[in-house]
């Protein structure tokens, strides 16, 4: 139920933003690219998580994984 939930809202999300940039008296052009970059950025993350699940590799675990290394991080940060 939460995954229908989530597809749902971003392909709302996705429809919006599509709006958002084919509105030709809005923008500029430089502003249009980065919108349009921005787009594709998301799309691409969103294709690597359902691809990700997919696998059998929860995304929770990974995303876990992640901040477990953070301190590490940023204890190479030189401030």
């Amino acid at each position: 139920m939460v995954k229908l939930v989530l597809i749902i809202f971003a392909i709302a999300l996705l429809f919006w933003l599509i709006l958002k940039i084919s509105r030709p008296y809005s923008d500029t052009s430089e502003l249009k690219q980065k919108k349009v970059r921005t787009l594709l950025a998301l799309m691409v993350i969103f294709a690597v998580i359902l691809l990700i699940s997919r696998t059998g590799i929860s995304p929770a675990i990974i995303v876990q994984k992640i901040l477990q290394l953070l301190p590490a991080i940023r204890a190479f940060l030189p401030f």
